[in-house]
């Protein structure tokens, strides 16, 4: 019995340890269509950081990813690295891929530079500064429409007037119907965007933080549970009156 219980102290130990991450492995294999090395894409799980690995999955490449985490989970470096490497990775791609930034503005959106160099490619006659703002998101949209490209969004879950609006057609414009988004959680996305995200049935990984969140209020409410079981009545009221008072208007707030 001894034995047992130590084995399942070191697998709760594990599970809280475990480390997430993604591993992009390069091979010598050349691909027949486009005679680029192949690189594939694996979604891993290790019980500590140079310890075994638990899970080994493979992300498939004709399907969209969603990476759901929080803060520090490594969401936006999970972008970055499948953007340096996206033309290995999907190798149908046309042209350079976007980044969708949610705390940048539409304009910066449009005036990315894959976008106005394939613009003035197809329009030498014209220069791209004296296009109008309403002008360039209609570019932006043709560039997705016409080329085999992956939309990158960063912080799904802030998206919101306009900009969702933007995202919105550019997916469901996009000629390769390929995207990769990152959010808190699924549920944090905008209910319109996140229905769409919810039919094109994407793969989705969850990451863990090691940042530290306030759990006052699951720590408050178990106290207040416990006083109630028990008979105390009023301590209960005094320590959920006090939590109520704490979130009131002139209470410090976090920023």
């Amino acid at each position: 019995m001894e034995i047992t219980v130590r084995k399942t102290r070191i697998y709760f130990l594990h599970f809280f340890k475990m480390i997430k991450y993604l591993k992009i492995k390069r091979t010598d294999k050349i691909r027949k269509k486009s005679g680029i090395k192949a690189t594939y894409i694996f979604y891993m799980e290790k019980d500590s950081k140079k310890g075994n690995v638990i899970q080994e999955r493979s992300i498939s490449i004709k399907k969209s990813i969603l990476v759901c985490g929080k803060a520090a989970s490594g969401k936006t470096r999970w972008i970055r690295r499948m953007m340096i490497n996206a033309p290995q990775i999907w190798t149908k791609i046309q042209e350079p891929v976007i980044l969708i930034e949610a705390n940048e503005t539409i304009t910066e959106w449009q005036e990315q530079q894959q976008v106005r160099n394939w613009w003035q490619r197809e329009n030498p006659e014209k220069e791209w500064r004296r296009l109008r703002v309403s002008e360039k998101k209609k570019v932006l949209l043709q560039y997705v429409k016409q080329n085999w490209t992956v939309v990158f969004i960063d912080d799904t879950e802030r998206l919101n007037g306009r900009k969702l609006d933007l995202v919105k057609e550019m997916l469901t414009q996009s000629k390769s119907k390929i995207w990769v988004c990152s959010a808190i959680a699924e549920n944090r996305i905008n209910p319109s965007l996140r229905n769409f995200i919810t039919k094109s049935n994407p793969q989705t990984f969850v990451l863990n933080s090691p940042v530290a969140y306030d759990a006052t209020n699951a720590l408050t409410i178990t106290i207040c549970m416990f006083c109630v079981i028990i008979g105390w009545y009023p301590a209960a009221i005094a320590i959920g009156g006090v939590r109520m008072l704490s979130k009131g208007m002139f209470s410090t707030k976090q920023q």
